[in-house]
């Protein structure tokens, strides 16, 4: 079973505060981004601005419904950063959690410090259904650019933009894109599926590496 830090759960606890790296001090606050529509159990995260439709769900099936998408942000200094976004599918508590994979992913197999995710290139991650991933790409979204409606997307992001984070719940049509900001940009992000105890889906969360992991064995 995989132990993630405590601070996967803590972070999103209003007034957590940590030393990071550099033993900087990370005071960490919650925004509530809204709803996600959830219409098909399969899930995708990638970073929506470079989006080609090519990119696989996530091989675990998810409940279905509309689910909170909340974001642990940092402030650090001046600046702020994303660094963890879940899904909330429930208020239960995770009991054992999982490395998310495609199909074929055998996370399982993998060594202590190797992760599977996506690559964020633009600085963005998002989570959206298989359903709405569609939508977005009809949209404009991702490789598929129709400027008008990518300049409503940039512009969505704009609204909310703080030194150096932004954030954007795409809406059209009952689909939805959860948009963020990725940490400190550019990387390679894995996300993770918390368990109640009842064995049903109640988290998925990325963790954008702001926060380095206990050595293993700690």
């Amino acid at each position: 079973m995989l132990k993630v830090p405590d601070f996967f759960e803590k972070s999103f606890s209003q007034h957590y505060h940590c030393e990071g790296p550099e033993n900087a001090r990370y005071d960490f606050y919650v925004v509530n981004m809204g709803l996600l529509p959830v219409a098909v159990d399969r899930i995708i995260a990638c970073d929506p601005l470079i989006y080609t439709g090519q990119e696989q769900t996530f091989a675990s099936t998810f409940p279905t419904g509309e689910f909170p998408v909340e974001l642990s942000i940092a402030r650090i200094a001046d600046d702020e950063r994303i660094g963890f976004a879940r899904i909330l599918f429930s208020t239960a508590a995770p009991v054992r959690w999982e490395m998310a994979g495609i199909e074929g992913d055998d996370v399982a197999a993998l060594e202590p410090d190797r992760i599977v995710g996506y690559s964020a290139d633009a600085g963005t991650g998002c989570f959206m259904d298989a359903k709405s991933a569609e939508a977005f790409l009809a949209f404009g979204g991702g490789i598929n650019e129709i400027e008008e409606n990518m300049t409503q997307i940039t512009d969505g992001m704009e609204k909310t933009y703080q030194n150096t984070r932004s954030w954007l719940m795409w809406e059209k049509d009952g689909c939805g894109s959860a948009m963020f900001s990725s940490g400190w940009g550019d990387g390679y992000y894995a996300s993770y599926i918390g368990y109640d105890s009842n064995d049903k889906i109640c988290r998925l969360v990325t963790d954008f590496s702001l926060l380095d992991w206990p050595e293993t064995g700690e």
